[in-house]
């Protein structure tokens, strides 16, 4: 995938995950790994309030490259929520320097809880799936 030079972080964030919607493959994951580490190094400056929006994308990336198919719609809703963040914090501007890094900051830690929550809720659903093993119990002839 190749975008051109003069477009933002975010629209070439968000140009590759629409892609990654229409079809998980190898390149469009590629492509958004290497995106999210241009975009570290473009925000450099403002890495203390991209950074931990970054790393969502990428836990969220990392989550769909590693179940494919049975990726479910919750994934891909939160990593558009990430990219809107992300533009949010990059793009948008604010009147006062100090309200714009107070929203960033509030923005930023909502939608980090939310990849929380996700990632709690896919674990505890991942569990769920695995027969219940119970407490091991003796093998049989012997005795405790």
């Amino acid at each position: 995938m190749s975008f051109e030079a003069s477009s933002t972080g975010y629209e070439r964030l968000h140009t590759i995950v629409i892609s990654l919607g229409m079809e998980i493959s190898d390149s469009i994951l590629s492509a958004l790994r290497d995106e999210v580490e241009a975009c570290r190094r473009e925000q450099k400056e403002q890495l203390a309030l991209v950074g931990p929006v970054l790393l969502g994308i990428d836990a969220v990336v990392r989550h769909i490259d590693e179940i494919r198919v049975l990726t479910d719609a919750r994934a891909f809703s939160l990593l558009n929520e990430l990219v809107q963040v992300y533009r949010q914090i990059t793009v948008e501007q604010f009147t006062v320097e100090q309200q714009r890094q107070q929203k960033a900051w509030s923005v930023a830690s909502e939608i980090l809880e939310k990849v929380f929550v996700w990632q709690h809720s896919c674990i505890r659903e991942s569990l769920k799936k695995v027969p219940d093993a119970g407490a091991v119990s003796p093998v049989k002839g012997e005795s405790p």
